[in-house]
C-alpha cells in the first residue's frame, strides 16, 4: 500500500527492531514522538514522575515521526515546567 513512502519503511524498520529487540528478552518501546511529547506536557507532578520511571525503566526507546514534531512546540507548550533533558 504505502511501501513507497520513506516514512513507511522508516516504522516498518523501527517495528522490526522493536520486536527483535523484546524477543530477546529486552524491555523496549516503540511510541511515536508527538504521543510522547503530549504526555510529557500533559502529565503533572506525580503523573510525571511515574511516566519518567517507566521509561527509565527501559532498555531501548524507539520514537518514530521525529521529524513531524517542531522543536517550538515543545517549548511553547512546556514553558518552564520542564526542559526536555529532565524528561527522561
Amino acid at each position: 500500500p504505502n511501501d513507497g513512502q520513506p516514512w513507511y519503511r522508516e516504522s516498518h524498520l523501527a517495528t522490526a527492531l522493536v520486536s527483535q529487540v523484546y524477543a530477546k528478552g529486552y524491555r523496549v518501546r516503540f511510541i511515536r514522538t508527538n504521543e510522547l511529547v503530549t504526555a510529557l506536557i500533559e502529565a503533572r507532578n506525580e503523573q510525571f514522575l511515574r511516566l519518567r520511571g517507566q521509561f527509565a525503566k527501559l532498555e531501548l526507546l524507539v520514537l518514530d515521526e521525529l521529524g513531524y514534531v517542531p522543536a517550538t512546540s515543545w517549548s511553547l507548550k512546556a514553558g518552564k515546567r520542564h526542559s526536555p533533558s529532565q524528561c527522561l
